[in-house]
């Protein structure tokens, strides 16, 4: 009976996520939770193969045939332009530039080696033709948003569009080439008109999108196009699979305009709730979702405010909120506790300008902090992760001038006592004392942190944005003056220092075995491998892995010079 119950339950979960892997994240260690990109700010498509990356960061999400494949952070600053082109041997080029620099990567199941591109050498993207020739040589024209085709010396409305929305205006046209169906698109559905024997002016294939208030954009294959839908806030990435629009881009559905936040503990691994529904990740990693229980129509608020939930041993849940505690018997909801009176709100927690750990307190968005509690003093911040702020426009400068005075987007005193920071696709966390380290996020818009047992998370629910980096990928800071040499390295080899840990990043510096001297700054696990972040003796700062390093004693250059700090 009890599992009949909770079949009954598990019918209400139309939501299905993997696991995380190695696929969803990026070299800082940070990954996106969902299997697509939550928020593709520019997208390159070509096939089946499609480009995203996040918003206001230099990292790019490779899909392939509706799979996520990979995750590399290129080391440039806010991507300015995306392109995918053909490579030899069935492979792309991947073309992404900032406002200062260039990148090409080779690309298949998974990125390859970046290396920096001038731009006499990028590919020139061509004009938008005015006319369009699907075969066999019918003529299509868009003359002040309305779509004609010429037919005996004559243009005209094509007969399969008369009387329908398309006839009247056309917010985006797309493909028309040789042999390609032409798209349309207008008020949330698209249309494909293709050109047969049969029907010599075209013939209308309608298909539902998405309802998309800010427009679409469609590239790609016309045979298989991809499609960007701009909605309030962020986007959703979808794919036409031959006989309708897949959507590509997965949503935890937890997103309210009223409030949304994650959680952890009690059974939570982790729970997302808002106003409507709760989210969460069962034992195994499959997971579930639950709308929350109706209210009578006497209730003073038509919705829940949820204060927390928990996941009991056999998977059921249970919610407190300003209503009072419901629990789940796997077929209803029924209330089990009054409204308590003395419970802070999820929102009052969120809004709370003041949070504090063993370190002090943080006062939240102008960056002060307090040893006591009492006497408020300003943290200096550093400006970026070295190379950062070069990369750039002067638009963007301002989210990383944060020791200049700028909020940032969100805050926190996490357990272990350090504070933590967020601006746009910066993270930025430590103590006065022992001083801070910077790190690249996925992308940017984060304004909430969650702490768990596992990790810590960082959200946005209006904007649908969750990153989750587990505790031992953070960034660890090393013992003040800690040197090495280069071991390991065939004596003809060079040990190559690159800008971010991974070994396809630009390369900054090589080393040579037995001579070179460098200061470690820092370590990271990504992918079970040691990357240390070290200062070589000319003052190069990057990452090498570290199993290629031996510990040495003081400044170990032959010369008895020392790396010197940044």
């Amino acid at each position: 009976m009890f599992f009949a119950l909770l079949a009954a339950l598990l019918t209400q979960a139309p939501v299905t996520l993997p696991q995380l892997t190695g696929q969803h994240c990026s070299s800082s260690g940070w990954c996106a939770v969902l299997p697509a990109p939550l928020y593709p700010g520019l997208v390159a498509a070509r096939g089946d193969t499609v480009v995203t990356h996040g918003v206001r960061s230099g990292v790019v999400m490779l899909g392939r045939a509706g799979a996520w494949r990979d995750t590399l952070d290129t080391g440039l600053g806010p991507l300015r332009r995306l392109m995918l082109t053909d490579a030899p041997g069935g492979a792309l080029w991947l073309f992404a530039c900032d406002s200062v620099r260039c990148v090409r990567a080779k690309v298949d199941d998974r990125f390859g080696a970046l290396a920096l591109v001038p731009d006499s050498e990028l590919p020139v993207i061509p004009p938008e033709p005015e006319a369009r020739e699907p075969r066999p040589g019918a003529r299509f024209f868009l003359e002040e948003q309305r779509l004609t085709v010429e037919s005996g010396g004559q243009r005209r409305t094509p007969p399969a569009v008369e009387g329908t929305q398309f006839a009247k205006e056309l917010d985006v046209l797309f493909g028309g080439g040789p042999g390609e169906p032409l798209w349309l698109y207008r008020a949330y559905e698209t249309a494909r008109l293709t050109v047969t024997r049969e029907h010599p002016l075209g013939k209308l294939e309608r298909f539902f999108l998405a309802r998309c208030p800010h427009g679409v954009t469609l590239l790609g294959a016309p045979e298989r196009p991809f499609a960007v839908c701009d909605e309030l806030g962020t986007h959703s990435l979808h794919r036409f699979n031959g006989e309708r629009w897949q959507a590509l881009t997965t949503e935890l559905e937890w997103a309210s305009p009223d409030l949304g936040f994650v959680q952890v503990g009690g059974g939570c691994a982790p729970c997302f709730l808002s106003s409507k529904r709760l989210l969460w990740r069962a034992q195994g990693g499959s997971w579930r979702t639950v709308d929350l229980p109706a209210l009578a129509s006497t209730a003073q608020e038509g919705h829940h405010h949820p204060e927390r939930a928990s996941i009991d041993a056999r998977g059921l849940p249970e919610v407190v909120s300003q209503h009072g505690t419901w629990r789940h018997d796997g077929a209803h909801w029924r209330r089990v506790g009054r409204p308590s009176e003395t419970a802070p709100s999820v929102e009052a927690s969120l809004q709370a300008r003041e949070q504090c750990n063993a370190t002090g307190c943080l006062r939240a968005g102008d960056a002060h902090w307090s040893p006591d509690g009492k006497s408020w003093q300003p943290l200096r911040l550093p400006l970026a992760e070295p190379g950062t702020e070069l990369a750039l426009a002067q638009e963007d400068k301002d989210f990383v001038r944060y020791g200049q005075g700028k909020d940032s987007d969100c805050a926190a005193a996490l357990e272990g006592g350090e504070f933590a920071f967020v601006f746009n696709a910066m993270l930025v966390r430590g103590t006065p004392e022992k001083g801070w380290r910077t790190e690249r996020l996925p992308m940017g818009y984060a304004c909430h942190f969650t702490e768990g047992p596992e990790g810590l998370y960082l959200w946005n629910p209006f904007l649908k944005i969750l990153m989750f980096q587990r505790k031992d990928a953070a960034p660890m800071p090393v013992p003040d003056e800690t040197w090495a040499t280069v071991s390991g390295v065939k004596a003809r080899d060079v040990l190559r220092v690159r800008e971010v840990p991974d070994w396809r990043s630009l390369e900054v510096a090589t080393l040579a075995p037995g001579t070179s001297c460098v200061r470690e700054l820092r370590r990271r696990t990504v992918a079970r491998e040691t990357w240390a972040e070290v200062l070589t003796e000319e003052g190069k700062r990057g990452w090498v892995n570290r199993r290629f390093l031996a510990r040495a004693r003081g400044p170990c250059s032959p010369q008895g010079g020392s790396a010197r700090p940044p």
